[in-house]
């Protein structure tokens, strides 16, 4: 194993942060958090646990997450066929 394992692996243990998505944000792939308020509450239990200051990361990274979230939601509008229906179609042209 590799030390970057090791830590990540330490970190999920010491913060209940399920592994996957203590990597996710370390590469900044927003796409693995179920919801923008779980995403937040990563970031700044994670921040607290790294003693960075949470407020800072949240703010860097707050420009990226509605984009990410936003894909992620009509993706799976997409798959589920309701990209096509009238009721979804004002509110996801934005996106």
């Amino acid at each position: 194993t590799s030390f970057y394992s090791d830590t990540t692996a330490q970190a999920a243990r010491e913060t209940n942060i399920a592994l996957r998505f203590i990597e996710a944000l370390e590469n900044d792939d927003w796409s693995q958090f179920p919801g923008e308020p779980y995403t937040v509450g990563f970031l700044k239990n994670y921040a607290e646990y790294l003693k960075l200051n949470d407020e800072e990361l949240i703010l860097e990274n707050s420009a990226a997450l509605p984009v990410m979230m936003a894909a992620k939601l009509k993706a799976r509008f997409s798959a589920k066929g309701l990209l096509d229906d009238p009721r979804y179609r004002l509110g996801m042209a934005a996106v």
